[in-house]
């Protein structure tokens, strides 16, 4: 009996060439247990190589003899069933078996057809073997579950979708459309497709497919109502049943009651009320300057006329306004109250309308009222003038329209205007002489000092003068009212305007008749009295006096002392004239002093050798050695005597004045005696020579003694020879040589040096000290300092050293002997005292030696640079100026500043660096050229270094920019914002975001405009094209939420959906809807549409009204009279022959009245019946 294989073993047919291939399976080693049984040709295998279960399946290779493709530890590999498919036990293969249509699987390893799931709703599964649906359900359909089609039927699956319902892709159920809406079509995709509920009707609940009724009467039932009494009629309409809206009472006409459905709850306004435009519900009390007929529609409907006014309110009738009163005008109609006051300048009468006249007359609503016109000559008129007034006494008006007494012109000075209203200047009269009239004086001869006075002292008034006139100098006025001045009388003067007394001739003058200034006496001459009346009272000036310039009336003071005035004199210091020739300087031998009346002569002993002498020292004593033997001598008489000496400062009136003393000699002539010579002496007086002395003493000057030590700054040498001694006598040089054995005088130190005072005895000349720095030294002393523009290091006998050419640098090594000083070298000043020169500072230059102070060094010239102690200038370097000067300046150039450069050298000032040019900007200091800095990207430069950023809505990329013009435009698609605000320049646009627009020359982005999209680097938008809908800020126009849907229609460059007009409807075709014409279509005769309707089609014409085509209501249009109209009637139907219609809303055929007995009416469509004659009689109804 065959094993029973365990129920969990899952098995698989045997393949053919199994039993071969499991026969070679035991020449493996590794399989030693392997079973190697056949049941009925099925090979029992242990649950490790058994047959795979449901939901793999096994596919062997063709080639049994291919054991590692097929397999492994001793099983075949079987495979997962993949998705979509389900494998039974022992399926062969992957797509054995599918999932059926309308199911799918999106796992793998599926063992049961049960295991497929269903296509979920909104989906559908078109074929078997899906791993996911297939996709969402079509549009305007539904499916809910296993659908096979996209469009599934009535299968149970899904369905079109039903109306009153829409359809999204992918629905797994019908939406019902909500309360208020209605979609009678099926098949419907999207939620607007739901159309409001019509007005006047109702729809109650969801998804209608009709509307559920007509709204009630008293109520109305705008767009999507959802209630039959959706909305209360308000008070000032009614609403009949169906009411799209409320129905307004006319105009003139009110309701106060709600909830009203006839026109006959609509009554009259009463009278001094308005019941204002269509839906009034209170009647209105008439406003002030307005009257309210009865039935008055507005409140202003009847205003009070122009030239009247309403105080009141509730006026009944036009007689309650009442005539603008006098003064005043009433411009407009409809006035409460008067406009205002006439205007100034004008006066009106009752009933005016105007404030000032319209070519000189005022308008008024009487013609019977005069008086209304500009303000007249000699007149003014205030604010709100009935009549006018007159200028007032003291003044005139040759104008018209004044409006204030100010204005009236006063009355010119000179005049007096005496009555009130003058108008011109001829009606005036001129002042009376001897008085002054000012302005708006009204008398001729006033007094009160406001409008004149009396002509003043001093002064003169003729006829007709405004202002007093003064006495011209050389007259005079003593009275008040005077009308012409007198003359000065003779001995006075009258030397001011406006004089009142004359005034005394001043002494030093003479004054004839009519004198304005006195005339002075001429030079040389005085007068001592006033009230001189000729120039004979001038006499000649005192002897010894003088009288200097005009109108002296005592001398000036005596002559001055040296001179002599005969008389006449005109100055202290006179001069001979051919009248008076002894005036002038004392003569010689005289003297004169101050004011003398002749001159005095010098007395014996004395002389004077020039002229001018002033007092008794100008005599002085005789010359020395000479003397003067009488008075007023201008020479000497003669020599002294020999023996005897004339000293000088002493009046020597005789040759033997004095003895000669021992010691001495005197020759002839001497002043003084002379000392005898070295060597000599002279014991006895009177002596006219002296005795050589004798030899081997010590020679002194006067007379002989011991021999004396060397004295101070001088040295004195063995063996000196010769010696010299030099001796004046009478102004002559006398010079003796003699030869002694020994010094007989000292001898000096060299120039140039010196010995203190204590130091004697020297013997030899180089034992004297070098003169000291800073110093000169002559015969031996230290005589002071160096001068000014030289320096003394050693040496120097002189205070200006005239040295040989040589460095001064050099002279630390200076020897005994040698001079070392000389001239202030240049480039250097020199103080007094200078032991070296000073170097002239930084910046300052000395081209010349001998500078004797520090200003001496002159400023740098300019263009030029100066180191300390230069003596040329260098030129100011490429890049720099240097504008010399001396003091604090830096030594070193003064670098061009930004903005400037400079390429050459020698720039004086900075005015000579040179302003960078246009297109470049200099940024740094020191420049030398301008080349390397052109002005940046984003920037302008017109010159001069200054830089401007191109402005906003332009830029510039490239650099070197000249002017404004060259900053360019942004570019379309770009913008260029304001870099005042940005703080950056613009080298290039920004680029313009998606739904904005940037046209050339922006400055900032703009929504792009509606009607319009603006894609990235738009310029200029593009137009919307039909069909949709751009609004503003539109980046595309294809968006789903762009598309153009019904109702509504599209036109190229839309904004918004457009809905259709009203008396026109919208037609749901399809197609992009971009036309009026064809997506909208004219009501037609018999029908209407209002605009708020959008989604409804045009409706009925209700019976009483007639809607021609294109009709968009029905309310302005109700049936005329004799004529009748049914619902839906394309025109109103006239009533026959033998009817009429006296009413309009005719509805039925049975509103046309039948004509009353004793009347008849032969045609149609008549309001009235025709009456029968005097002859005739007819019965009811009747046509004849």
């Amino acid at each position: 009996m065959s094993p029973r294989l365990p129920p969990a073993s899952p098995w698989c047919p045997v393949s053919p060439g199994l039993p071969a291939l499991l026969a070679r399976l035991v020449l493996f080693p590794a399989w030693p247990e392997l079973p190697r049984r056949l049941v009925q040709g099925r090979m029992v295998l242990p649950s490790r190589l058994s047959v795979r279960a449901a939901s793999r399946f096994c596919a062997l290779k063709d080639h049994s003899g291919d054991l590692q493709g097929n397999v492994s530890h001793g099983v075949a590999k079987p495979k997962e069933c993949p998705a979509g498919y389900y494998c039974l036990p022992g399926t062969k293969a992957a797509n054995q078996y599918p999932c059926p249509e309308g199911t799918y699987s999106n796992q793998t390893g599926l063992g049961n057809p049960r295991d497929c799931k269903p296509c979920p709703g909104g989906t559908f599964c078109a074929s078997a073997g899906l791993s996911a649906p297939s996709g969402p359900c079509f549009p305007g359909y539904y499916c809910t579950s296993k659908a096979r089609v996209p469009t599934p039927g009535r299968d149970g699956t899904g369905s079109l979708c039903p109306a009153g319902h829409y359809c999204p892709p992918g629905s797994s159920k019908a939406q019902p459309c909500p309360a208020g809406t209605v979609l009678p079509q099926s098949g419907m995709v999207f939620r607007n497709s739901c159309l409001p509920c019509p007005a006047g009707r109702f729809c109650q609940g969801e998804g209608l497919a009709a509307v559920s009724g007509t709204c009630y009467a008293g109520y109305f039932c705008d767009l999507g109502s959802t209630e039959p009494d959706h909305r209360h009629c308000p008070p000032g309409f009614y609403c009949p049943e169906g009411s799209e809206f409320p129905i307004p009472c006319s105009p003139g006409s009110f309701n106060s009651v709600s909830g009203k459905w006839q026109s006959t709850a609509c009554q009259l306004c009463p009278a001094g009320h308005s019941c204002s435009g269509p839906g009034a519900h209170t009647p209105e009390l008439c406003p002030a300057g307005y009257f309210c007929l009865p039935g008055t529609n507005f409140s202003t409907e009847h205003p009070c006329p122009k030239g009247t006014f309403g105080p009141r309110t509730g006026a009944t009738r036009e007689s309650d306004c009442e005539p603008c009163p006098a003064g005043m005008y009433c411009s407009a109609p409809g006035l409460s109250q008067p406009s205002g006051f006439c205007h100034s300048g004008y006066h009106c009468a009752k009933g005016a309308i105007s404030p000032a006249p319209f070519k000189h007359r005022v308008e008024s609503s009487s013609l019977a009222l005069p008086g209304n016109d500009i303000c007249p000559v000699g007149h003014f008129c205030p604010r709100g003038t009935e009549y006018p007034v007159p200028c007032p006494p003291g003044s005139f008006s040759p104008s018209v329209g004044l409006e204030a007494e100010e204005q009236c012109q006063p009355c010119p000075a000179g005049h007096y205007c005496s009555v009130p209203g003058l108008s011109e200047l001829a009606q005036t009269s001129l002042c009376d002489p001897g008085y002054v009239c000012l302005e708006g004086n009204s008398a001729p001869c006033p007094s009160d000092g406001i409008h004149g006075y009396r002509c003043p002292r001093g002064f003169y008034c003729p006829m007709g003068t405004g202002l007093e006139l003064p006495c011209e100098p050389g007259t005079f006025s003593p009275m008040p009212g005077a009308g012409a001045c007198l003359p000065c009388p003779p001995g006075m003067a009258c030397g001011s305007a406006a004089t009142v007394e004359p005034l005394t001739c001043p002494r030093g003058h003479y004054c004839p008749r009519g004198t304005a200034a006195p005339v002075p006496c001429p030079e040389g001459t005085l007068n001592a009295l006033e009230g001189a009346l000729a120039p004979t009272a001038c006499r000649l000036c005192p002897v010894g006096r003088y009288c200097r310039g005009e109108a002296n009336w005592e001398p000036d003071g005596q002559c001055s002392a040296g001179y002599f005035c005969e008389g006449g004199a005109t100055d202290a210091i006179p001069r001979g004239t051919p009248t008076f020739p002894l005036s002038g300087p004392c003569p010689a031998g005289h003297y004169c002093p101050e004011g003398t009346h002749l001159p005095i002569a010098c007395p014996a002993g004395t002389l004077n050798d020039a002229m001018g002498g002033a007092s008794p020292e100008s005599c002085v004593p005789c010359h020395p050695g000479s003397f003067c033997a009488t008075a007023g001598l201008s020479a000497p008489t003669g020599p002294c005597s020999e023996g005897f000496y004339c000293p000088a400062n002493f009046s020597s009136a005789s040759p033997t004045a004095f003895l000669c003393p021992k010691g001495h000699f005197c020759q002839s002539g001497t002043a003084h005696p002379t000392p005898c010579p070295d060597g000599e002496y002279q014991p006895a007086t009177g002596s006219a020579s002296c005795i050589p002395c004798q030899r081997g003493f010590y020679c002194q000057e006067l007379v002989t003694g011991d021999p004396k030590r060397c004295p101070p700054h001088s040295y004195c040498p063995p063996g000196q020879e010769p010696c010299q001694t030099t001796t004046v006598v009478l102004r002559v040089v006398m010079v003796s040589v003699v030869s002694l054995p020994g010094t007989r005088v000292p001898l000096m130190c060299p120039e140039g040096t010196f010995t203190p005072e204590n130091m004697t005895g020297l013997w030899n000349e180089k034992e004297c000290l070098p003169c000291l720095p800073g110093h000169f030294c002559r015969h031996g002393r230290l005589q002071g300092k160096c001068a000014a523009g030289y320096f003394c290091l050693a040496g120097s006998a002189q205070p200006a050293p005239q040295g040989q050419p040589q460095s001064w640098r050099f002279l630390a090594g200076c020897r005994w002997g040698q001079l070392c000083a000389g001239l202030c070298p240049a480039g250097f000043y020199c103080l007094e005292g200078s032991e070296v020169p000073i170097p002239c500072p930084a910046n300052t230059l000395r081209d010349l030696p001998g500078a004797v102070r520090r200003e001496d060094c002159l400023p740098c010239p300019p263009g030029h640079w100066c180191k300390a102690g230069d003596s040329e200038a260098q030129p100011c370097p490429p890049g720099h100026y240097c504008s010399g000067g001396s003091g604090s300046d830096p030594v070193a150039p003064r670098e061009c500043p930004p903005q400037t450069f400079r390429g050459q050298p020698g720039a004086r000032s900075m005015a000579d660096c040179q302003p960078c040019p246009p297109g470049y900007h200099c940024p740094l200091s020191g420049l030398t050229s301008f080349e390397d800095y052109p002005c940046p990207p984003g920037y302008w430069c017109p010159g001069k270094g200054d830089t401007f950023l191109c402005p906003a809505g332009t830029s510039r990329i490239q650099p070197g920019a000249k002017s404004l013009e060259e900053c360019d435009p942004c570019s379309p698609g770009y913008y260029c914002p304001d870099p005042a605000q940005t703080g950056l320049p613009n080298t290039q646009g920004i680029p313009c975001k998606p739904g904005y627009e940037c046209p050339a020359g922006s400055v900032s982005p703009k929504p792009c405009r509606a009607g319009l999209y603006c894609g990235a680097l738009t310029g200029e938008p593009s137009v919307c094209p039909a069909g949709y809908h751009c609004p503003e800020g539109s980046s595309t126009y294809n968006s789903p939420e762009q598309l153009c849907v019904f109702p509504y229609y599209c036109p190229p460059g839309s904004a918004h959906p457009v809905p259709c007009e009203g008396g026109s409807m919208a037609l749901p075709l399809p197609g992009l809807r971009g036309s009026l014409e064809k997506f909208c279509r004219l009501c037609a005769a018999g029908t209407y549409r209002s605009a708020p309707l959008i989604t409804a089609p045009c409706q009925p014409c209700p019976a009483g009204f007639l809607c021609p085509p294109g009709s968009e209501s029905y309310h302005q249009q109700p049936c005329p009279r004799g004529h009748y109209c049914p619902s839906l009637a394309p025109a109103p139907l006239p009533c026959p022959p033998g009817t009429h219609g006296s009413s309009h809303f005719g509805k039925h055929r049975e509103d046309c009245q039948p004509c009353p007995a004793g009347t008849f009416n032969h045609l149609p469509a008549q309001a009235a019946c025709f009456p029968c004659g005097s002859s005739s009689s007819s019965q009811p109804g009747r046509k004849r």
